[in-house]
């Protein structure tokens, strides 16, 4: 009897859909982590509850918790990484965490979009909300889709190849000086933008950096108005829903509704109550036609006004430090990577290599050779500056006339075709 030949496996496939998963894991670590580190520690620890003269102290104690959270983060998950996915979980992680950056941007243009059709086009509002998850359903498992096919398996092999998520070095003992002054061009060019970046408005206010959400506006009553003589009355500052808000000015629109004034007269209607304009001209018509009551006194409600307020996600806290820190950290690791790419550090190590052929001069022969030059362009000024002048002499001059410089009032009342060259 033939032995029975064995089923062949794809070991390269089996280990490439579990690092697309395992990055896609490290993607909801690297989110929850992040929420915790800048949203759950600040808020757990909540500075602005504490003492007055602790103030300092607790902030202190915030920003030190902040940093040891990113710290054990960072090192838990590469521990994570390192032990349960493969080479290129990083990079299908790094992609997993830009496509759900575009799918985030995607999803809130689309639903200020529909929350714009909704609450100034009379849209309803379970249809702009059931549109606006049709979108993102639609974006999340399009994302989804790619993040598992072959080009995204291709690209994260590309990077993991280059060690853009490594901290190996490649060649590191060649090139080292021109990889130096790269990387030392690239870290000043990063500081100047941080730089700049302190110097603007937003940033140097500071405060947390938070994104508004779509379909969680609410009003913040500002001034009140009329409206605390209706039966849903409002006080200032109190938030209602935009939809309450909405309800309450249709209920003082000066086109259908008045207000009783000071003088009610024989009306039925209470001082400040609010009514219908057809009920108060019935009345007073009736009063007219009998000549013996007075009709009530009316004057246009006065609306109230209020501020729209939205629900935020936190995406950084004190933005005028974590902002540039953050720039910071991933434009150095940036700039560091990037002279460790093979193809490019191949290049630096030529140049270090070709750099290194040259004979320099030496500091007396540097000294000999900058006076030639500079006695070489001294002379060239002074002779082009005479030869100028010259020019100028003989140009002008009566015999040839060619240059004028000035012409007198007479020159100027002469007929052009009159004037000599």
């Amino acid at each position: 009897m033939a032995a029975l030949a064995p089923i062949p496996t794809n070991k390269t496939t089996t280990k490439s859909g579990w690092g697309a998963f395992s990055g896609l894991l490290g993607a909801v670590l690297v989110v929850a982590s992040v929420g915790i580190t800048f949203w759950g520690i600040p808020r757990l620890l909540s500075v602005g509850s504490w003492p007055e003269g602790l103030q300092f102290f607790g902030a202190a104690v915030v920003f030190l918790a902040v940093v040891g959270g990113i710290v054990g983060s960072v090192i838990g998950l590469l521990r994570l990484a390192k032990k349960s996915g493969t080479p290129e979980t990083p990079s299908y992680t790094a992609i997993a965490l830009i496509g759900f950056f575009f799918v985030s941007l995607f999803g809130l243009a689309i639903g200020w979009w529909m929350d714009r059709l909704v609450y100034q086009n009379s849209m309803s509002r379970p249809m702009g909300l059931i549109i606006s998850m049709g979108f993102v359903a639609f974006a999340l498992s399009l994302g989804v889709r790619l993040f598992f096919a072959p080009g995204c398996a291709s690209l994260a092999a590309l990077l993991t190849g280059q060690g853009w998520f490594t901290g190996n070095s490649f060649k590191k003992a060649q090139g080292i000086r021109m990889r130096r002054v790269t990387l030392s061009v690239l870290l000043v060019i990063l500081g100047s933008g941080v730089w700049s970046l302190l110097g603007a408005s937003g940033v140097r206010k500071g405060g947390d950096l938070d994104v508004a959400l779509p379909f969680t506006g609410q009003v913040r009553i500002e001034k009140v108005g009329d409206a605390m003589f209706l039966v849903n009355s409002v006080s200032k500052g109190e938030i209602i829903s935009r939809e309450g808000y909405a309800q309450i000015r249709e209920q003082l629109n000066p086109e259908s509704t008045v207000k009783i004034g000071i003088i009610s007269g024989d009306s039925q209607y209470k001082t400040n109550e609010i009514v219908l304009k057809e009920k108060v001209s019935e009345e007073t018509r009736a009063f007219r036609e009998q000549g013996l009551k007075t009709p009530a006194e009316t004057v246009n409600p006065v609306l109230p006004e209020g501020t729209l307020v939205f629900g935020k996600i936190p995406l950084l806290p004190t933005v005028q430090y974590s902002l540039p820190l953050l720039i910071l950290g991933i434009g150095f690791w940036f700039s560091w990577r990037l002279v460790n790419v093979p193809l490019f550090a191949e290049f630096l190590i030529s140049t270090d290599g070709e750099m290194n052929k040259v004979s320099w001069a030496g500091w007396k022969k540097l000294m000999q050779d900058t006076m030639v030059v500079l006695t070489t362009l001294l002379m060239f000024a002074v002779l082009l500056f005479v030869m100028d002048i010259a020019w100028k002499q003989i140009l002008s001059s009566n015999l040839i006339g060619v240059l004028k410089f000035k012409e007198s009032v007479q020159d100027r009342e002469v007929n052009v075709d009159r004037k000599p060259w």
